[in-house]
């Protein structure tokens, strides 16, 4: 699978930041962590609508960024699976039309 580039945004007091991110550690996913207590990362929080902790955003190649506010294995389960179909959909295609 190729996975799209996904952020998430953290808090130091926030517990479920943490299960978030061990989480996807668990699930062999790479993500970076931006700490919003460091105000150049509070500033892009806000400029990409966060509104609450964990914020993930996924860069996906159809959608453009998917916001996904609070901790949820299966949003970001299924936005990785939909991206991954819409990938080998788009491959597919190519190779059809060849």
């Amino acid at each position: 699978m190729i996975q799209p580039p996904i952020v998430v945004f953290i808090h130091p007091a926030c517990f479920t930041c943490f299960e978030q991110i061990y989480w996807m550690h668990d699930q062999g996913l790479d993500f970076q962590t931006k700490d919003v207590s460091e105000p150049r990362y509070y500033e892009e929080f806000q400029k990409q609508l966060g509104s609450s902790f964990p914020f993930t955003i996924i860069q996906d190649d159809q959608e453009g960024l998917v916001r996904l506010h609070g901790y949820d294995q299966a949003k970001v389960r299924q936005v990785l699976m939909d991206h991954e179909i819409s990938r080998m959909s788009n491959t597919h295609s190519e190779v059809n039309e060849s």
